[in-house]
């Protein structure tokens, strides 16, 4: 009978919260200090035990976790990039914002040259795939064995026409009368290289310009000078602050690179 009622208690007392009500305060000589020394964070029912009353027992027990288990830890991407050295290969300081932003450490590689020509019959939509591509394998120097390289290019598409970066004001003002109150696409290319691996991915996104005046692409191109950018304009600059109505798609990757997904495509390329 005594094995039987302890039973009983302990049953209890791991039910405690949900029985409190209906438990009795218990006066069993001992066991009030046996349990405690068992259960040392179930103080409500050792005072329970020693007469402390429904109260007591609805207090709940004191759990630790080991938070420097490494089963616990779940590493975020800056962690796990620890053992690499990942190399931007770009110039552009947008796209150095974007990877800094992101919390990715990288160092910039050294510029080096490479001439970005395409086949004409290559689709528009390609072109930035092909380009990052062609970029990466003209990167002169070999890749160590943690050395991971990314490089991209972004184009813009109008009217399935890639619009590179301009070569003068003519030919800048002549692209922003053409994204003038129409909708075009940007898209990016993004390669990922080790010494034995490639990856290349690419994103989307849509654009709509309101109708720009003549002031206003004059007074664009003599204040920001956008001659560095593909399709003659810069999303992060005033024109997009005052013309652009609407995007489909990553703003990042309008501004040079998609980095939400470079983010989620480079976590893969880890595994």
């Amino acid at each position: 009978q005594v094995v039987q009622l302890l039973g009983v208690c302990g049953v209890i007392a791991s039910y405690a919260d949900d029985y409190a009500p209906f438990v009795p305060t218990l006066r069993i000589a001992g066991f009030a200090a046996r349990r405690q020394e068992a259960l040392p964070g179930w103080t409500g029912f050792a005072n329970a035990a020693k007469g402390g009353g429904r109260e007591a027992i609805r207090q709940k027990p004191h759990i630790t976790l080991n938070n420097k288990d490494p089963k616990n830890k779940t590493m975020l991407l800056k962690d796990k990039l620890e053992p690499y050295r990942l190399l931007l290969a770009s110039q552009s300081p947008r796209r150095r914002e974007l990877m800094t932003g992101c919390g990715l450490p990288y160092e910039p590689a050294p510029k080096y040259e490479c001439e970005e020509i395409y086949p004409d019959s290559l689709p528009a939509e390609e072109v930035p795939l092909f380009l990052s591509r062609l970029k990466s394998e003209a990167y002169p120097a070999p890749l160590g064995a943690n050395d991971i390289l990314l490089t991209a290019d972004t184009v813009v598409i109008s009217d399935g026409e890639v619009l590179g970066k301009p070569c003068d004001r003519g030919q800048a003002a002549q692209m922003l009368r053409r994204l003038s109150g129409r909708r075009h696409t940007v898209v990016s290319g993004v390669t990922l290289r080790t010494a034995g691996r490639m990856h290349t991915f690419s994103a989307e996104s849509g654009v709509w310009f309101r109708p720009l005046s003549e002031e206003e692409i004059g007074y664009y191109l003599d204040t920001f000078a956008p001659y560095d950018k593909a399709g003659s304009y810069g999303i992060q600059e005033w024109i997009g602050y005052a013309a652009i109505e609407k995007i489909n798609g990553s703003f990042y990757n309008v501004m040079g690179l998609p980095i939400q997904k470079v983010y989620v495509e480079l976590e893969k390329f880890l595994q």
